[in-house]
């Protein structure tokens, strides 16, 4: 009765993990590689980016258009009267309610010549602000690039959980064979054999747990990637290796990422369009000049048309506003002394990220070099409880708290593993590679 009890509750166990395995078989495989390709040309985040980037950059063409030629092309027509001036005056006969056609065709170009530099220096801060935005597509893709690897780091450990998690329950199952043997010889306790079922039965469990684990951390990549599949693929045991930058002193890290983080550059050519702002602005003190032409035909018939062409200069200035230019220059100016200020902060959360991701990548090397020791000593352990339970000389909760210590131990080596390419992933980040 009991071996029959044991080969169906075998064969149930191999139905549940032959399963699992063939769909790991049949799942295509993804890489880092491939995920990071993916999100390049799929996430919406880098798109908006772009889109930003490109909106800035033909703003810059707005922004300079009126330092080029001007042309406009007309033609009218109105019906009219065409009674003359006030009849009070010489010659004027009496008005009526008459009307006659009158049409209008002309062509006018103007071209402006001086103005102290309003026109050219709102070009100069659309083009640098335009620099900016190409600055916050880099930003988004470093981003991007992160998070990819986060949710990739994130799903390989669960990977790694659940390949704990099935070694342990194939390990739980060699005991439940080996202590069924002990109990039908009569040599171990039939509370040996419950207490092993109940522990093959929780190693089910957390393969469960386990394999929703993964699934949820696919999932994540597929939202990080931008593909709306469902999360049919394995990832592989892509990690970062070591950086150069692990050891390098921390005023080297930051002397590189002040030249690589593209949030400065853009922080910087911001600097740069608001200066130009504060010349466009003190540039209304002045005048502006002005060159225009126009040809003009006009008359009651189309087929009778007079002619006029006329040229000119003219000259504008706004002698008084109500004081708007004093006060634009004063808020351009506290602008950019507040953009000064942002700089100077976000150097500062720069040194800060860079000395919080060095300490995490060292203590994560750390925690490895520890992880690996506490499997192997764990493993011993599981060993020494196996042969004293085989001797007889050791019981059932001795071998039962040495597998715990196994497991224990390997599930902490498999996080430590991610958790060092995770914080490698944050020291790229914060170097603006």
């Amino acid at each position: 009765m009991r071996r029959a009890f044991h080969a169906g509750y075998a064969l149930a166990l191999a139905l549940i993990v032959w399963p699992a395995a063939t769909r790991a078989e049949d799942a295509k495989i993804l890489s880092l590689a491939q995920a990071l390709e993916t999100a390049h040309a799929h996430a919406p985040e880098l798109g908006r980016a772009r889109a930003d980037a490109r909106a800035a950059l033909a703003h810059v063409d707005v922004v300079g258009a009126p330092l080029l030629p001007q042309v406009l092309a007309s033609l009218g027509y109105q019906r009219a009267t065409s009674n003359p001036g006030a009849p009070s005056l010489p010659g004027n006969t009496r008005s009526d309610f008459a009307t006659q056609d009158n049409w209008n065709a002309g062509v006018t170009a103007t071209q402006l010549i001086y103005d102290f530099g309003r026109t050219r220096s709102l070009r100069d801060a659309a083009r640098a602000t335009g620099e900016s935005a190409a600055q916050g597509e880099r930003t988004a893709m470093l981003q991007l690039d992160a998070n990819v690897r986060f949710a990739y780091f994130v799903a390989g450990a669960q990977k790694a959980l659940l390949a704990v998690a099935r070694e342990t329950l194939a390990n739980q199952t060699k005991h439940l064979e080996q202590i069924q043997a002990f109990v039908e010889v009569g040599t171990r306790p039939e509370i040996d054999l419950a207490q092993v079922r109940t522990d093959v039965a929780n190693s089910r469990l957390a393969v469960l747990r386990a394999e929703t684990g993964y699934a949820k951390g696919k999932a994540q990549i597929q939202r990080a990637i931008g593909d709306g599949g469902g999360p049919d693929f394995d990832v592989t045991d892509d990690l970062l290796g070591p950086l150069d930058a692990e050891d390098a002193p921390l005023p080297i890290l930051v002397a590189e990422a002040e030249k690589a983080r593209p949030e400065l550059a853009a922080l910087a050519a911001q600097l740069r369009a608001q200066e130009a702002t504060i010349r466009a602005a003190e540039g209304e003190y002045g005048p502006s000049l002005s060159a225009g032409m126009g040809l003009n035909e006009s008359g009651h018939k189309l087929d009778a048309l007079a002619w006029n062409w006329s040229a000119g200069l003219t000259l504008s200035w706004s002698i008084f506003q109500g004081g708007v230019t004093k006060a634009r220059i004063r808020e351009a100016r506290a602008s950019l002394e507040g953009q000064k200020a942002q700089l100077a902060v976000l150097v500062k959360e720069i040194t800060l990220d860079l000395a919080t991701a060095r300490i995490a990548v060292q203590g994560a090397r750390d925690a490895l070099a520890l992880a690996d020791e506490v499997v192997v000593q764990a493993k011993e352990r599981l060993r020494l409880a196996e042969g004293r339970y085989a001797a007889g000389a050791g019981n059932i909760i001795e071998l039962g708290d040495a597998q715990i210590v196994v497991r224990n131990a390997e599930v902490e080596r498999a996080q430590s593993d991610y958790d060092l390419a995770t914080a490698r992933a944050q020291l790229l980040l914060a170097l603006g590679r």
